[in-house]
């Protein structure tokens, strides 16, 4: 006969006590033959052989698949960056800095299984330490071949391994990448006008700044004033727009980060009260617009 997963699949009972057969009969071969078409129909509805790290299938299964059919991923494992890379052990990850350094960039993605379609999200473990995912410094490639710089735990990158290029192709929202990337990105070029609002801060004291400031009033009234720009190095098209506020004789000293420079020089030195300058990265020292 032929076996139908699952309505024709019969129990050892009823092979043996049919009715109007008496109870314990012998097993014929005809009834062990249904038996292993039965275990023939499980395998073809279910996959022969399906494998997997898990023990059974629907162990597997549940590891990705909530009881309503929808994605669910197992809980999120932390990975510490080592020498630029990480090797993900599952669909969904943080990413930390290597020896919690304070920055730090992602170049490379190894994996064990590099299947074409194989699906990464990431995010940053700890927003005090900046990761950088570097486009095509390893195997990834980032949109608009501009780095996408992890500014936040709420932000999530997308990565798809592409088997023919051997390259993870990051994907992010267009309104989640203007996050991360802040200003003068693929992003934000595409998605905002001019009319945008940008953030803004006021300070009166020397000040680091950081990916969270973007338009910065210096008030220098107390004291002259130190506006120190963090490194260049994978921010290139972050822009700050730095204004000395008052009206004193103070100055308001713009400050390259480590030997890095603002135009070749070591430093940008507002004088006069609302002299303004637009600092931009280009990846590697920073210009004045």
């Amino acid at each position: 006969m032929t076996t139908v997963y699952p309505d024709d699949i019969d129990t050892f009972v009823d092979k043996i006590d049919k009715d109007g057969e008496t109870p314990g009969s012998p097993l014929m071969a005809a009834d062990c033959n249904d038996l292993q078409d039965a275990v023939a129909a499980i395998e073809t509805a279910l996959g022969v052989n399906p494998q997997g790290l898990s023990a059974d299938l629907a162990t597997r299964l549940a590891r990705c698949l909530s009881p309503h059919g929808n994605l669910d991923f197992t809980t999120s494992a932390k990975l510490d960056i080592a020498s630029g890379a990480v090797t993900p052990t599952q669909n969904w990850h943080t990413v930390d800095t290597e020896s919690s350094a304070a920055t730090d960039d992602l170049d490379t993605i190894v994996a064990s299984e590099l299947t074409d379609g194989f699906v990464l999200f990431l995010r940053q473990f700890n927003s005090a330490r900046v990761v950088t995912l570097k486009h095509d410094t390893g195997n990834i490639n980032c949109p608009g071949g501009v780095d996408i710089v992890f500014s936040d735990t709420t932000q999530v990158v997308i990565l798809i391994y592409d088997s023919t290029l051997t390259k993870w192709l990051a994907t992010v929202s267009p309104a989640n990448a203007a996050l991360i990337n802040k200003v003068n990105t693929f992003a934000a070029e595409q998605v905002f006008s001019k009319a945008q609002r940008r953030a803004y801060t006021s300070v009166a004291v020397n000040t680091t700044l950081d990916a969270t400031h973007d338009v910065v009033d210096v008030d220098a009234s107390g004291a002259a004033r130190t506006i120190t720009l963090p490194t260049a190095s994978g921010i290139n098209g972050r822009v700050y727009l730095i204004r000395k506020l008052d009206s004193s004789a103070n100055t308001v000293t713009i400050d390259g980060y480590s030997s890095e420079t603002i135009n070749g020089a070591a430093t940008k030195v507002l004088s006069t009260q609302y002299a303004t300058a637009e600092i931009i990265s280009d990846g590697a020292n920073w210009i004045v617009a």
